[in-house]
């Protein structure tokens, strides 16, 4: 029993199993390909690096600064971005957020600009920080497009007309 724990052939046999185990983990690629239908989708979030053969290095593009900066500029809207979107301008009205957009843009305090008896102070406050968390979240843009593609907007001509001044300009 006073053998080295390695000399057994089990355990060189486990330790064998279990880095055979972890190289394949360090292959996610490979390893999700047959489980992702989108996969066209998919690679292009994955890029294998060609230029280590021996050692794959595996960039997550989205999780890169190019990508972030890819996926800001993008003017897809994700499920999640949708959801936030259709929230928020539901709490604060599409109209309140088209009439403020240019101001809020340009540094302007709106709570000066807003007449007080628009709107409770409680109730403005609450439109100014969401409209805030919308530009800070950098969906501003998005909310533009979401407003502009969407269908059955009760928003008047002028309104849907001023977002898509706004969107182009902010494209």
């Amino acid at each position: 029993m006073d053998k080295d724990p390695d000399s057994h052939g089990a355990v060189e046999l486990v330790k064998g199993t279990i880095r055979d185990l972890c190289i394949s983990l360090y292959e996610p690629y490979e390893n999700l390909i047959p489980h992702i239908p989108e996969i066209e989708e998919f690679k292009g979030f994955l890029k294998a690096n060609s230029d280590f053969p021996k050692h794959k290095e595996y960039i997550v593009n989205f999780l890169t600064s190019g990508g972030i900066e890819r996926r800001r500029n993008d003017l897809f809207i994700s499920e999640d971005e949708g959801r936030s979107l259709k929230e928020l301008l539901g709490s604060i009205g599409k109209k309140f957020f088209l009439d403020n957009y240019s101001a809020y843009a340009n540094g302007e305090d709106l709570t000066e600009l807003i007449p007080l008896g628009m709107y409770t102070y409680n109730s403005l406050q609450s439109r100014i920080s969401k409209l805030k968390r919308i530009f800070k979240e950098d969906l501003n843009v998005k909310a533009l497009i979401y407003i502009v593609e969407s269908e059955n907007s009760k928003l008047d001509r002028s309104s849907l007309d001023l977002a898509k001044e706004l969107l182009e300009v902010a494209r």
